[in-house]
């Protein structure tokens, strides 16, 4: 599969599933969603443009200094914990930990309202 190709069927499964999903009104700073089958099948697609390393390389040289959006983007080329937790230079499960609770910060509380 192309480039192209790739990129076709990606926006076709986030034009199927994204657009309708209840994760994605939180979620839209993120890449993909790491939370549901379809953003893992997303991250397939995504490391196939992703290329090699050094296309991210520049951003895990930030090492302490990353943002969490380095941190979504790098998780959506598919690059694995480990290897952004050791250029951070905190474990694996603090980096994980702060993360999460990053993204649960962000969710909305269920009973919020608009009063527009």
């Amino acid at each position: 599969m192309g480039r192209l190709e790739t990129l076709k069927a990606i926006d076709q499964v986030q034009e199927k599933h994204c657009s309708k999903c209840t994760l994605v009104a939180w979620m839209d700073k993120l890449e993909t969603c790491h939370d549901c089958p379809v953003g893992k099948n997303l991250q397939e697609l995504g490391s196939k443009l992703g290329g090699d390393e050094r296309s991210y390389q520049p951003i895990l040289d930030k090492g302490f200094y990353m943002t969490f959006s380095d941190i979504d983007y790098l998780r959506g080329l598919g690059v694995p914990w480990d290897v952004i937790s050791d250029h951070i230079g905190w474990n694996k499960s603090f980096v994980q930990k702060l993360y999460s609770d990053r993204n649960k910060a962000l969710k909305p509380k269920e009973d919020f309202k608009c009063k527009h």
